[in-house]
């Protein structure tokens, strides 16, 4: 029989208001901490005033910290408790009469125990307590590594040292790699077209991805960066780019991706949209390509047939390129979970861009196969709209828009969509897993079933001779990239030279 003096179950739009606080909480944590590293700030002094400053902000009475990232280094660390106190609870001591609700954290990267936070709470926040720990937990440890002064940060040092080189170049070579252009830099990585030359004068190109060389430092980074190799190299279908390559070099890791002469789906959505939208046909056959790849990903077996319960948990149109021979290929599995990862990100953390995320996956809740086809089935409908499904002016109103805002009918947006498509675009989107498709094979089943009755499949020639008109000259931009390869003499070798 259920107790009648139980808490009532939180209604949504207080799990909506609960993650916009802790999306809050996380981007402040992160700023704070960012700012100490760029200003150079001690260890002991950044993490007390870290404490001082998030303990009170995530609705904390006091809290403790101890650090301890090194043989040298044992800080600990108190805000808001008598410091005996503090260090009572960090020794896990029963502490009689407390008043409030204690919640731990450990701090830690990968395998590296770096210490422990701890928090009390009243008792008011005793349901929010844990994910408050923990986002502020998660921030923590990877700043502790980049502040300390650790075996592995001066490794890196000596070996840039014995280099006497710089690292990173707008061309030059990378190793085996002729480096022709810089295609874009994020806040991990650096992604340049690049040449391998081979015997006989036999040449590839390649999308050379490194990762930026202060954050080989950070080993939470550096396993997130190889997880990404690792399980994208397993997977080998032909719309889902390949990896060709990766390792470490120099002190820097990188991997060698396939070259895609085409444009993200994103870019493609908004500028086809200035000339009447994507081709209902056309959005369907791509995003039936996508489904594919992925349901290709989530079929990943280890080499004794077990699977790897891989999710891409990224699916969006920033991660899908679109080549100028009409074909759509799945990228990026930064974020993506497996069985395969030796860096396990927690089942509860948010990752993915938040408009394209499944419920279950903003609730902090498990997920499977199914998130990625909410996903798929949320860039299907940007694809016919021309418009993000749930992207609104803040993280919170988007949030309550995927949770509980009814989905508006394609046809407002997008004139000739009939029920059918209505119907199979619904699906992928039902906020109740059990109601989707079960997998993304199912959802371009159903997508070709439809273009079959109906339009009729377009080929890949069609769909590219279609994109070089909505980027005009763009495709010849591309190609003339690997004419000219101004080289400069900088080379980056793996041991240094005696």
């Amino acid at each position: 029989m259920a107790d009648a003096r139980a808490k009532p179950a939180p209604s949504a739009e207080e799990r909506a208001a609960e993650l916009e606080f802790l999306l809050r909480l996380n981007r402040e944590a992160d700023a704070f901490l960012s700012n100490c590293q760029g200003e150079g700030r001690p260890l002991d002094e950044s993490v007390q005033t870290f404490l001082e400053r998030m303990a009170p902000r995530a609705g904390a009475v006091g809290g403790a910290v101890r650090v301890s990232p090194g043989a040298r280094v044992n800080l600990v660390r108190v805000t808001g408790l008598d410091e005996e106190l503090g260090r009572r609870l960090l020794r896990n001591e029963k502490i009689r009469d407390l008043d409030g609700v204690v919640s731990r954290f450990p701090l830690e990267v990968g395998k590296l125990k770096l210490g422990e936070l701890l928090l009390v709470f009243p008792e008011s926040l005793k349901d929010k307590a844990d994910a408050r720990t923990e986002i502020l937990a998660q921030e923590l440890d990877g700043a502790v590594l980049s502040l300390s002064e650790v075996e592995v940060e001066r490794e890196l040092r000596q070996k840039i040292r014995a280099l006497e080189k710089p690292v990173f170049l707008d061309d030059g070579r990378f190793g085996k790699y002729s480096l022709v252009k810089l295609l874009g830099q994020g806040g991990m990585a650096q992604v340049h077209l690049a040449r391998v030359d081979g015997p006989s004068g036999v040449a590839r190109l390649c999308a050379l991805k490194r990762m930026l060389p202060h954050l080989s430092r950070d080993g939470h980074l550096t396993a997130m960066f190889l997880d990404e190799a690792r399980v994208a190299s397993l997977v080998n279908h032909p719309h889902v780019a390949r990896v060709e390559d990766f390792g470490e070099l120099g002190g820097t890791y990188y991997m060698a991706l396939e070259f895609l002469a085409g444009v993200d789906s994103a870019s493609l959505v908004d500028t086809a949209y200035e000339m009447g939208g994507i081709p209902v046909p056309y959005a369907l056959a791509l995003a039936s390509q996508i489904a594919t790849g992925l349901h290709a990903a989530h079929e990943l077996t280890d080499l004794d047939g077990r699977p790897l319960g891989l999710v891409h948990r990224d699916v969006s149109p920033q991660n899908v390129m679109v080549t100028f021979d009409g074909v759509a290929k799945l990228v990026d599995f930064g974020v993506a979970k497996s069985q395969v990862q030796r860096e396990q990100t927690r089942d509860t953390a948010v990752k993915g861009k938040l408009c394209y995320m499944s419920p279950e996956q903003c609730l902090g809740r498990t997920i499977d196969r199914r998130s990625d086809v909410f996903a798929l089935g949320a860039v299907l409908y940007e694809f016919i709209a021309g418009r993000p499904l749930f992207l609104r002016d803040n993280d919170g109103a988007t949030l309550r828009a995927l949770l509980d805002e009814p989905v508006p009918r394609i046809s407002k947006s997008r004139a000739g969509v009939g029920e059918e498509l209505w119907r199979i675009v619904q699906r992928a989107l039902a906020r109740n897993p059990d109601e989707r498709y079960p997998t993304a094979l199912h959802l371009s089943s159903a997508l070709d079933g439809y273009l079959k009755a109906t339009h009729g499949a377009p080929s890949t020639s069609e769909i590219g001779a279609w994109l070089r008109t909505v980027f005009p000259g763009k495709a010849e931009e591309i190609a003339g990239w690997t004419t000219k390869l101004d080289r400069m003499p900088t080379e980056i070798i793996d041991k240094p030279r005696t």
